[in-house]
């Protein structure tokens, strides 16, 4: 019985192998802002679109490679079904998406929920079922249906782009040796998901071979701008999210009173809530803490009582 590896990653079977796949990241030297946006997928009368993750908004998307189609038509071939994607992309004026490259193609109804908290990449494979997990200074391995997990320290950056190689001492004095490769090519899951990465590990002399991604979704797609309707009798907020961490919110009470603006950053804890720290009100320091939370709708939501906003209603959706 095939088996869903908790969500955030599923089972994994390289089914075939074609030519190399464009970049997972756009060049650091590229003049526009590429963003990563996860969600919905589907074709209509004017091309395609995406409904991103948590929220109700349809974007257009620009395929001039083409990409998007081929990887759109192998999820769909004959229908117009929603299909889960996760993209590099830049706005335009119209707030349309411009694709830059696909990092995933399929997986679910439910893969939005996927997460992998400060998990850098996540590969996988079957025969075994084994998940290998990359964080900043570490790599955990686990072989599923035999219960063991192995933690290899990364000491330093790889020598060679998506390569490492660890060794560990076990309880008894038994040496364990890790060397892990990922290749851009494109991979296949059992579900018939399509991945950007052929992953091939070697424990101890065993070679496990599967496909790989991009982890550390909800962070990746969090940056952006987000604000409320307006309303009779409540305060205008926006609220700007930005990749290094930085935030940014301005409120206009709506009574004659100056905006107030306040500068900190963001990260998300634990509980995948979302916490600001704002460290500075009108250029004065100051420290104010909100915390946020996904409403159902999607909408980011006041948990608890909030400093800036007590126990009044707020909801603020991504407005780009």
């Amino acid at each position: 019985m095939k088996r869903n590896l908790s969500g955030p990653f599923y089972l994994l079977l390289p089914l075939f192998f074609l030519s190399a796949c464009s970049p997972i990241k756009p060049s650091v030297d590229s003049d526009k802002p590429y963003e990563f946006i996860r969600g919905a997928v589907i074709k209509d009368d004017d091309g395609f679109a995406i409904t991103p993750c948590f929220s109700q908004t349809k974007r257009q998307l620009v395929d001039t490679s083409g990409l998007l189609s081929r990887r759109y038509n192998e999820q769909s071939p004959t229908s117009r079904l929603p299909v889960y994607m996760e993209l590099w992309a830049y706005q335009q004026v119209d707030l349309a998406w411009n694709l830059y490259g696909v990092n995933l193609a399929g997986g679910g109804s439910k893969a939005c929920d996927t997460d992998l908290r400060n998990v850098e990449y996540r590969a996988g494979g079957v025969n075994p079922v084994w998940v290998a997990d990359v964080f900043g200074d570490h790599i955990r391995v686990e072989i599923i249906h035999e219960l063991r997990s192995m933690t290899f320290p990364i000491s330093e950056s790889p020598s060679l782009p998506f390569t490492w190689q660890s060794s560990i001492t076990g309880i008894k004095g038994r040496t364990h040796d890790l060397e892990m490769q990922f290749r851009r090519q494109t991979c296949r899951d059992a579900v018939g998901a399509w991945y950007p990465l052929v992953a091939e590990v070697n424990l101890d002399g065993k070679v496990l071979k599967g496909c790989a991604r991009e982890g550390d979704l909800m962070s990746r797609s969090i940056p952006g701008r987000y604000s409320n309707d307006l309303a009779p009798d409540e305060s205008f907020v926006v609220l700007d999210l930005l990749a290094g961490h930085q935030a940014k919110l301005l409120v206009d009470y709506r009574n004659g009173q100056p905006l107030s603006i306040l500068e900190g950053n963001w990260q998300l804890n634990k509980s995948g809530r979302l916490e600001l720290n704002f460290v500075s009100v009108n250029g004065l320091a100051q420290q104010t803490i909100l915390v946020m939370q996904r409403s159902a709708k999607g909408a980011l939501v006041p948990y608890g009582y909030s400093e800036i906003f007590g126990n009044a209603s707020l909801a603020l959706e991504r407005s780009e």
